[in-house]
């Protein structure tokens, strides 16, 4: 034998890449790519449209819904009906918050408010809030008027009645507090 014979064969390879033409199953899923964003596109299209249709709707019903403001008086106010006005929109505009915290802060386990409310005085020139309330005792009641007077926003407030009540078996004293309106100024 001869030395060539213990070498070993040749390996036949080719480093150079051979471009091969796309196939049936390539073009099948690039067929299928752009069926679907076709669909998507579509979909998104319909979706944009409706879209487009709702606001035009909303436009609508706003445009017909629009409040048109008050009616303008076809005379002016006089003084008396101006002071009235003036002095519901002082009425509204106070600091309620503030009055409501004052009143939690200074209710305790003896005291349950019952009722809180606007009330007229005299001519209607004047007015205050109305407290009713219903306390285990007249020292309860007492205790309370003195807390809400440390109060800055409750500091009017004057004991209008009290009266001794059964509720449920318990006695109770049912009072009612006055707290003036402030003058403006």
């Amino acid at each position: 034998m001869s030395d060539r014979s213990r070498l070993p064969l040749p390996v036949a390879l080719d480093f150079v890449p051979v471009r091969r033409g796309p196939g049936v199953a390539g073009w099948a899923l690039l067929a299928a790519g752009l069926f679907c964003i076709g669909l998507e596109v579509a979909d998104y299209l319909d979706a944009r449209a409706a879209l487009d249709e709702r606001a035009r709707l909303v436009a609508a019903l706003r445009e017909a819904h629009r409040p048109t403001g008050p009616a303008a008086p076809d005379e002016p106010l006089d003084a008396q009906e101006r002071d009235a006005l003036l002095r519901i929109s002082s009425r509204l505009d106070a600091d309620w918050s503030g009055v409501f915290a004052a009143l939690a802060r200074v209710r305790n386990d003896d005291v349950a408010w019952v009722e809180v409310g606007m009330e007229a005085q005299g001519d209607g020139a004047r007015g205050g809030l109305r407290l009713t309330g219903q306390a285990r005792s007249l020292d309860a009641v007492l205790a309370v008027l003195a807390r809400m007077r440390a109060e800055p926003a409750l500091s009017s407030t004057v004991l209008v009645s009290h009266e001794e009540v059964m509720a449920d078996g318990v006695d109770l004293v049912r009072f009612s507090l006055a707290m003036p309106a402030r003058r403006a100024g």
